[in-house]
């Protein structure tokens, strides 16, 4: 099984309220060392991005631990590292700016890519593929096509500040992908309202899935996830599945990286989105439990004990 994971990958400096700051890198790291854990040894992540000479060392140690992922995918970019400064403001909002933001990442790059059993496509910075080499990956791709909206709902003035707002050609994107993930905001602005209840989201869902994907998850944090998918029959189903307990919450940064991570680890071996889903929510919560990208190795050891538990269950 092979996983093309596209998008960029950051130096984040992130500044807490009480004034500690906090350095590492971040985009979709979180998504390669969580898949590493979940799926086989003998399986193969390769990440798709561009970043600096500057940190490309430092990528490589983030992701020495994992045999199973292959680095030929990154290309240095001469513009250096994409770096987004987080901070929390006196409502503990976030603030985020992004400097030394990078160009797209060109289909020749993820051409090598297109045999993977799935590509996930994660917006770290907004503009990590354009919409030409989306349709061009979706012409060509062999296998699953999974769209981590996120951040193609963030804009950026002219001082680098991120702001929320509906990307121009959004039902374009979601028609061009196999799953379609997206949390809580995102939904409200793509679909243009507030969203109320469970049947607001399951609603939007079916609207999704009407414009191409088999399946449209919705991630609502510690209200769990909702998943609208396609049935054999042509009809829709709809999962709403609620939150996995936590006992104690650490860092709450990668939780919708390592959502899709889960799904993914799941869906392509039973093809199961309820099964997928599960997965993906408790991934999710786990990774709450986790201090950054150093603790991610955890992963492969919980995973086998929640298996144990679920089979004696």
């Amino acid at each position: 099984m092979q996983v093309a994971i596209i998008g960029i990958v950051n130096h984040d400096t992130i500044r807490m309220a009480g004034g500690e700051e906090l350095q590492d890198l971040g985009g979709i790291l979180y998504n390669a060392a969580v898949l590493a854990n979940l799926m086989d040894v003998a399986d193969t992540i390769h990440p798709i991005s561009r970043i600096g000479q500057d940190c490309y060392d430092w990528l490589a140690r983030l992701l020495a631990p994992y045999p199973n992922v292959d680095l030929s995918g990154i290309a240095l970019a001469w513009e250096g590292t994409s770096r987004n400064t987080i901070r929390y403001d006196a409502a503990l909002e976030k603030v985020e700016r992004l400097i030394n933001r990078l160009a797209p990442i060109s289909f020749s790059q993820i051409e090598p890519f297109l045999d993977s059993d799935a590509l996930l496509i994660n917006f770290i910075v907004g503009n990590d593929i354009d919409r030409y080499t989306m349709q061009t990956l979706r012409a060509r791709a062999h296998g699953l096509v999974y769209l981590d909206v996120h951040n193609l709902c963030l804009g950026i003035d002219a001082d680098g500040y991120r702001f929320h707002r509906t990307p121009e050609h959004w039902e374009t994107w979601m028609g061009l992908a196999d799953v379609v993930q997206m949390n809580e905001i995102e939904t409200r602005l793509l679909a243009g309202r507030d969203m109320t209840g469970e049947d607001d989201f399951i609603d939007f869902g079916r609207r999704i899935v009407d414009l191409g994907p088999s399946v449209c998850i919705a991630t609502r944090g510690r209200l769990g996830a909702i998943t609208v998918y396609r049935t054999h029959e042509d009809g829709t189903e709809a999962l709403v599945c609620p939150p996995e307990p936590v006992e104690r919450v650490v860092d709450t940064t990668g939780c919708g990286d390592a959502f899709a991570a889960g799904f993914l680890a799941e869906y392509l071996i039973s093809h199961d989105p309820v099964r997928a889903t599960r997965l993906a929510n408790w991934t999710a919560a786990f990774n709450c439990t986790l201090a950054g990208l150093s603790e991610v190795g955890r992963f492969r050891e919980a995973k086998n004990r929640r298996a144990e538990i679920s089979f004696t269950d």
